[in-house]
């Protein structure tokens, strides 16, 4: 895995050609531009005579979507076992409850306060 500094001195040009020589045989990368003012990238592979979309995501900046999908097809090959091993799928639940096991809640503020704070926003 190239280091950080490597990685965000990368053309779009260099990104999308880390991106196709990690992708499996037969993906594709499928860059669009929209024409409503967006980028559209998805990498899709094929399925009978179609294709079928396996990630897909928009922006304005087609450099990011770019890092988008390097990062996606990186991260659907992370370790299965050691360390850097993923344990069960992130999902909102699964990341709320491993901050609220961790993190106490915040005490109560009082009311008053509250409307204060309120009140000098609103001015």
């Amino acid at each position: 895995m190239p280091t950080l500094e490597e990685l965000t001195a990368w053309s779009l040009e260099e990104i999308e050609a880390e991106i196709r020589g990690r992708l499996p045989e037969g993906w594709r990368l499928n860059p669009v531009w929209i024409e409503t003012g967006y980028w559209e990238y998805s990498l899709v592979r094929p399925e009978g005579q179609d294709w079928k979309t396996e990630w897909n995501d928009q922006g304005v900046d087609r450099r990011i979507l770019a890092y988008n999908a390097f990062a996606w097809l990186w991260l659907k090959d992370t370790p299965t076992t050691g360390r850097w091993s993923r344990r069960q799928e992130l999902t909102t639940a699964v990341v709320s409850q491993h901050v609220a096991d961790r993190i106490p809640d915040p005490e109560d503020l009082n009311p008053v306060e509250i409307d204060n704070l309120v009140q000098k926003t609103r001015k």
